[in-house]
């Protein structure tokens, strides 16, 4: 349940298997769950579970491996943040990446969202400073504000068919954006400072999206 382990600041690994950890087997991971484990390493989700909540491993700074099961559709907002997360696979059954999921994952260097995901929320990526790379998937229709606010060294990103929006302020200070590849032929807005203070040099688009932006 809630808070569950909250603070257990010697617990270094954790498996959730598939079967049996609460008697029928684990489908959520709840809110504040493992939030503030400062030793746990590694987390091994089964493919039993289904949600993880708000704030489920928050604050658990040495958390560097991540491997998340293929039923699982909702991951809530700040779930992961300020964790030490090198690299992660989002399976395609996830649908929903709530707010602030991935903020200040200072050790993330490249990200894919799969096309499953049609809500991708603010700030997910917010001061993600050692993030390079990132290819948004075909079922998200708006990158959000502050998405990747302060990635300075964010170089390429990809943005998938079905983004109609990009919001203001949305790649803020990212001093090292090179270029961005928008693939979505229905992208009609691209908000007053959704780029600023960032180090864009090239962006591609097609001639229908140029069309709908009045370009």
């Amino acid at each position: 349940g809630s808070y569950a382990f909250d603070g257990c600041d010697n617990l270094e690994t954790l498996t959730i298997e598939d079967i049996n950890i609460y008697g029928n087997g684990t489908e959520v991971i709840d809110t504040y769950a493992f939030r503030g484990c400062n030793k746990l390493q590694e987390v091994k989700i089964g493919n039993n579970v289904k949600t993880v909540e708000w704030r489920a491993f928050q604050n658990c700074f040495s958390l560097h491996t991540i491997t998340i099961g293929n039923n699982v559709t909702y991951i809530g907002g700040d779930a992961f943040s300020h964790s030490a997360i090198e690299s992660i696979t989002i399976p395609d059954s996830v649908e929903t990446i709530g707010q602030a999921v991935f903020y200040n994952c200072q050790s993330l260097r490249h990200i894919t969202i799969p096309n499953s995901v049609t809500n991708l929320d603010w700030r997910v990526f917010f001061n993600n400073i050692e993030l390079r790379t990132a290819n948004i998937g075909d079922g998200v229709p708006i990158i959000r504000l502050w998405l990747f606010k302060g990635c300075i060294k964010l170089e390429t990103v990809i943005i998938g068919r079905s983004v109609n929006t990009i919001e203001t302020l949305a790649f803020h200070e990212c001093e090292a954006l090179d270029s961005v590849f928008i693939l979505s032929d229905n992208l009609t807005s691209i908000a007053n400072d959704a780029f600023s203070d960032s180090g864009l040099s090239k962006v591609y688009m097609s001639e229908t999206a140029r069309s709908n932006l009045g370009l």
